[in-house]
């Protein structure tokens, strides 16, 4: 029920035990992964100061508060896709990107 039960099991981190309750119990929780991490530095500029951005405190926060309380699981599944299949780290397709004039990225590259 819980993302710190979810935790005790062996092997689940921060990301499964959110994935898990994003998505089989459909609870308003955030995501980060790199693609996600990507969007959030792309369209808000925002950069984590760690080394492994996922451990960042503040992008879990960011990702928490953007997640609307209906339909979490589409929400977050929406992000991944767009990270997998627009927003890539390598030849981004800016012109089918939905989001492309509230990106930092667009037009620098």
């Amino acid at each position: 029920d819980t993302e710190e039960e979810l935790k005790l099991v062996p092997g689940v981190g921060n990301y499964i035990a959110r994935a898990v309750l994003c998505f089989a119990s459909k609870k308003p929780i955030g995501l980060i992964d790199p693609g996600i991490i990507r969007i959030f530095n792309r369209v808000f500029c925002l950069e984590s100061s760690k080394n492994r951005a996922h451990t960042d405190k503040e992008l879990w926060e960011v990702a928490d508060s953007l997640v609307p309380n209906k339909n979490p699981d589409r929400y977050n599944l929406a992000l991944l896709d767009l990270a997998a299949l627009v927003c890539t780290a390598k030849s981004p397709k800016h012109e089918d990107c939905p989001i492309k004039t509230n990106c930092c990225f667009f037009g620098a590259t």
